[in-house]
Protein backbone atom coordinates (compact mmCIF):
# COMPACT_ATOMS: atom_id res chain seq x y z
CA UNK A 1 0.00 0.00 0.00
CA UNK A 2 1.25 3.49 -0.76
CA UNK A 3 -0.29 6.38 1.12
CA UNK A 4 -0.22 9.88 -0.35
CA UNK A 5 -0.46 13.16 1.49
CA UNK A 6 -1.91 16.05 -0.49
CA UNK A 7 -0.59 18.55 2.06
CA UNK A 8 3.08 17.48 2.34
CA UNK A 9 4.86 15.08 0.03
CA UNK A 10 7.28 14.23 2.86
CA UNK A 11 4.36 12.51 4.65
CA UNK A 12 3.90 9.92 1.86
CA UNK A 13 4.78 6.37 2.88
CA UNK A 14 4.81 2.77 1.72
CA UNK A 15 3.29 0.16 4.02
CA UNK A 16 3.35 -3.64 3.88
CA UNK A 17 1.82 -6.12 6.31
CA UNK A 18 2.41 -9.86 6.02
CA UNK A 19 1.35 -12.77 8.17
CA UNK A 20 1.57 -16.53 8.29
CA UNK A 21 -0.46 -18.66 10.64
CA UNK A 22 -1.37 -22.22 11.53
CA UNK A 23 -4.88 -23.29 12.46
CA UNK A 24 -4.18 -25.53 15.46
CA UNK A 25 -7.86 -26.18 16.23
CA UNK A 26 -11.28 -25.55 14.69
CA UNK A 27 -11.78 -22.28 16.56
CA UNK A 28 -8.40 -20.49 16.41
CA UNK A 29 -5.12 -20.00 14.63
CA UNK A 30 -1.81 -18.40 15.60
CA UNK A 31 1.33 -17.33 13.86
CA UNK A 32 3.76 -14.57 13.02
CA UNK A 33 3.28 -11.19 11.38
CA UNK A 34 5.51 -8.38 10.20
CA UNK A 35 4.97 -4.84 9.09
CA UNK A 36 7.27 -2.73 7.00
CA UNK A 37 7.04 1.05 6.69
CA UNK A 38 9.14 3.15 4.34
CA UNK A 39 9.06 6.94 4.22
CA UNK A 40 10.98 9.02 1.65
CA UNK A 41 14.47 9.86 2.91
CA UNK A 42 14.17 7.67 6.02
CA UNK A 43 15.35 4.21 6.98
CA UNK A 44 12.91 1.34 6.35
CA UNK A 45 11.21 0.35 9.60
CA UNK A 46 10.57 -3.39 10.08
CA UNK A 47 8.54 -4.64 13.03
CA UNK A 48 8.11 -8.35 13.82
CA UNK A 49 4.92 -9.52 15.48
CA UNK A 50 2.84 -12.39 16.83
CA UNK A 51 -0.81 -13.08 16.19
CA UNK A 52 -3.60 -15.12 17.74
CA UNK A 53 -7.00 -15.28 16.06
CA UNK A 54 -10.09 -16.90 17.53
CA UNK A 55 -12.72 -17.77 14.93
CA UNK A 56 -16.49 -18.27 15.02
CA UNK A 57 -18.40 -19.32 11.90
CA UNK A 58 -17.43 -16.75 9.21
CA UNK A 59 -15.88 -14.34 11.74
CA UNK A 60 -12.24 -14.00 12.76
CA UNK A 61 -10.98 -11.79 15.61
CA UNK A 62 -7.19 -11.43 15.13
CA UNK A 63 -5.02 -9.88 17.85
CA UNK A 64 -1.53 -8.74 16.82
CA UNK A 65 1.39 -7.78 19.06
CA UNK A 66 4.17 -5.94 17.20
CA UNK A 67 7.64 -5.65 18.75
CA UNK A 68 6.67 -8.14 21.49
CA UNK A 69 10.17 -8.24 22.99
CA UNK A 70 10.60 -4.45 23.14
CA UNK A 71 9.31 -1.76 25.48
CA UNK A 72 7.40 -0.22 22.57
CA UNK A 73 4.93 -3.10 22.06
CA UNK A 74 1.81 -2.07 20.22
CA UNK A 75 -1.34 -4.07 19.63
CA UNK A 76 -3.74 -4.21 16.72
CA UNK A 77 -7.20 -5.76 16.99
CA UNK A 78 -9.06 -6.93 13.92
CA UNK A 79 -12.53 -8.01 12.91
CA UNK A 80 -12.86 -10.03 9.69
CA UNK A 81 -15.90 -11.49 7.99
CA UNK A 82 -15.52 -14.03 5.20
CA UNK A 83 -18.12 -14.84 2.60
CA UNK A 84 -18.19 -17.14 -0.38
CA UNK A 85 -19.89 -16.37 -3.64
CA UNK A 86 -20.99 -19.73 -4.96
CA UNK A 87 -21.46 -20.00 -8.68
CA UNK A 88 -24.85 -21.45 -9.53
CA UNK A 89 -25.01 -24.18 -12.17
CA UNK A 90 -27.42 -23.21 -14.92
CA UNK A 91 -28.51 -26.13 -17.11
CA UNK A 92 -27.82 -25.69 -20.80
CA UNK A 93 -30.79 -25.94 -23.13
Amino acid sequence: QYSLSFEQRSKNFFYNWSESGYQFCKYAYAGMASQLTSCPGKKVNWEPGLLVAPTFKNWTFPVYAFNPTEKSVHYVLGLNWEWQNEKQNVPMQ
